[in-house]
Formats: structure tokens, C-alpha cells, sequence
């Protein structure tokens, strides 16, 4: 019996199949409430379209209530070691691609895709956070990333 290799992405672009930079730009764009931030004391809550958080080598954004956030939520830097911890309060529906994801303590619908190889955080969740796959958020998320109103079909899904 032969099972199918599977190649984690090491891009939040790779997640998509979009071409390097498509998430960044979109972001950038502002549409669907997206944002592009270096900071992100700087954004605004609750969270909508494509946020894009760029963080420098090796540093963490912690500390997170997100309200009713949705949309694409992506943690990421050129090193690959962008890292988002303590997400402890309110609900984001869609998708939240990070380099690496320590201490949910919130909701999330939808997916969490985390691509480091080797976490450096000792647990994903350690107390009252949920994530629940939700084909729907997914969809939805995944028509927002790539210009569209929510009529993108997810075809398949690697769990």
C-alpha cells in the first residue's frame, strides 16, 4: 500500500497554491478590511478580508483578543520563525496561517495551519481555547484571499 508525500508549506502562499506575495498584496490592497502590518499594536479590531502580520526575525506577537474577527490571518516572516502566542480572547472565523502557534485560548473556526517543522512553543493550547474545523469558514476565507465574494469551493483538504 503507497501513501501520498505531503509537503508542509513554508509560505502562507503555499497554503493557496498562490504565486509568492499573492496573500501580502492582498492585504496591502485594504480589501474586505484587510491590513499589512510590521507592528501589530497597529491594527484595529475586530479582524476582516486578509491581515497580514510581518514580524522581524525570530520575534512573537502575544497577548491577542481578537473580538469577532474573520477573514485570512497570517503571522510570517522571510525566516520562517514568526511566532504568535497567547491568542486569549474572542473568536476569529476563517483561517489562521502562522510559522508557528503556541497557547490558543480562544475561538477559532475554521483551520489553524501552523508550518514549523519544529515548534518552538511547549503546546498549541493549554487551557480553554477551541478550533474547530469548519469547511464553510474555510471557503469562506479562501474566496476572500483570492478576490472573490465567498464563491471559491474548497476541493480538498490535507488533515
Amino acid at each position: 500500500e503507497e501513501f501520498a508525500t505531503y509537503t508542509f508549506p513554508t509560505t502562507p502562499d503555499e497554503v493557496f497554491g498562490y504565486a509568492e506575495g499573492t496573500l501580502k498584496l492582498r492585504a496591502q490592497s485594504g480589501a474586505y478590511g484587510g491590513q499589512y502590518v510590521t507592528d501589530p499594536a497597529a491594527l484595529p479590531f475586530p479582524l476582516s478580508g486578509v491581515t497580514y502580520v510581518e514580524l522581524p526575525d525570530g520575534d512573537v506577537w502575544q497577548a491577542i483578543e481578537f473580538g469577532a474577527s474573520s477573514g485570512v490571518l497570517v503571522v510570517h516572516n522571510n525566516w520562517g520563525n514568526a511566532r504568535i502566542k497567547d491568542l486569549n480572547g474572542g473568536s476569529i472565523k476563517g483561517l489562521l496561517i502562522a510559522d508557528d502557534v503556541e497557547k490558543i485560548h480562544c475561538l477559532i473556526i475554521g483551520a489553524v495551519v501552523a508550518m514549523a517543522p519544529t515548534p518552538v512553543g511547549n503546546c498549541i493550547g493549554n487551557g480553554t481555547g477551541d478550533v474547530l474545523f469548519s469547511r464553510e469558514a474555510i471557503e469562506v476565507a479562501s474566496s476572500i484571499s483570492a478576490g472573490g465574494d465567498g464563491g471559491v469551493t474548497v476541493v480538498s483538504w490535507w488533515e
